[in-house]
């Protein structure tokens, strides 16, 4: 009996084709709460997995204090200190390591017209319209916000003074990749090429052999 081998590659194409299928650009959804306060949104990186650093091709991310909230992008905000020891960033995910010496921090400046309100002043850039801020024990504060070994948000709209302040440790995972939209598909095709290919070998089996 002819077994039906061709169902393996098609298996093969099904289930390995994710990664292959993954473009350059990963998109990642971004969730950190620290107290009332959270960071969420999606951040895509290029270069993930290949020789250097990641770059940040562009983000939506909506920085909440507790009581208000802004839209950040990279056309009003930036990040700081991205990529180093404390980060791990793979296709499938982004964790920050509280034992590192290192920083991960996004900073949006207010505009220059109207002026921002009186408020603390924060580095070169005076107040800030929203801080987040991770910041380990070998950094110090970050942006004038941080203490060590603590997850920060600033309070939004022009007042640079720390609004939420946690400690941390530990391992974080401050995103997950978004699944590529092939990826389930692809599973499900190859589930049922599966099934077809094991009912035809029953039919096979189960036919009156010829006297």
């Amino acid at each position: 009996m002819r077994k039906p081998l061709w169902i393996i590659p098609l298996l093969v194409a099904a289930i390995g084709s994710p990664m292959a299928l993954r473009a350059d650009d990963i998109t990642y959804n971004l969730n950190v709460t620290v107290g009332p306060g959270s960071l969420t949104g999606q951040v895509t990186l290029a270069g993930v997995g290949t020789a250097g650093e990641p770059t940040v091709v562009s983000y939506d991310l909506t920085l909440f204090d507790g009581t208000k909230s802004i839209l950040l992008t990279t056309a009003n905000s930036q990040f700081e200190d991205f990529n180093g020891t404390g980060l791990d960033i793979t296709p499938s995910e982004i964790t920050f390591d509280w034992s590192s010496t290192d920083q991960f921090s996004l900073l949006a400046p207010p505009p220059a017209s109207p002026p921002p309100p009186p408020g603390p002043s924060s580095g070169p850039g005076g107040v800030y319209d929203g801080v987040f801020c991770l910041s380990t024990s070998g950094q110090g504060d970050c942006a004038g916000q941080a203490v060590a070994e603590s997850a920060t948000i600033g309070s939004v709209d022009g007042d640079a003074s720390d609004k939420d302040v946690q400690a941390e440790s530990g391992v974080e995972v401050v995103a997950t990749a978004v699944p590529e939209p092939g990826t389930a598909s692809l599973l499900l095709i190859g589930v049922g090429l599966f099934g077809l290919a094991i009912l035809r070998k029953s039919k096979l089996q189960n036919q009156p052999k010829a006297a």
